[in-house]
């Protein structure tokens, strides 16, 4: 989902980065996408505490969770990404991000 969520999202962008500091998103799309690839790969899961009803009917196949789970995720994902956040606070004030470092060329070009 991070993956994702930076190349696709659009956070590879340096001027998104006070996003991070926001504090009034307390819930989005990623998170619903994350918990929906875990439950979508119970039913895969082999281990000594539970075994799901795929692994019990094909023993052989092994855990497979991991890989429903990211597909899972990845397709809910794509499927979310672009609508607005689930749940943002009304009250406060969102934290402003930290001073920018000066752009590394501009300040070579300056000191030339």
């Amino acid at each position: 989902m991070l993956l994702l969520d930076f190349y696709l999202g659009g956070r590879s962008d340096p001027r998104r980065i006070a996003e991070l500091y926001d504090r009034s998103r307390i819930l989005d799309w990623g998170f619903v996408a994350w918990a929906g690839g875990v439950a979508a790969s119970v039913p895969f899961w082999q281990s000594t505490l539970y075994t799901g009803p795929f692994s019990v009917a094909f023993p052989g196949a092994g855990d497979l969770s991991m890989f429903v789970a990211a597909a899972a995720g990845a397709v809910l994902y794509l499927l979310t990404y672009r609508l607005k956040p689930l749940r943002q606070r009304t009250t406060g004030n969102p934290v402003q991000a930290p001073a920018q470092r000066p752009d590394r060329t501009t300040d070579l070009a300056e000191h030339t």
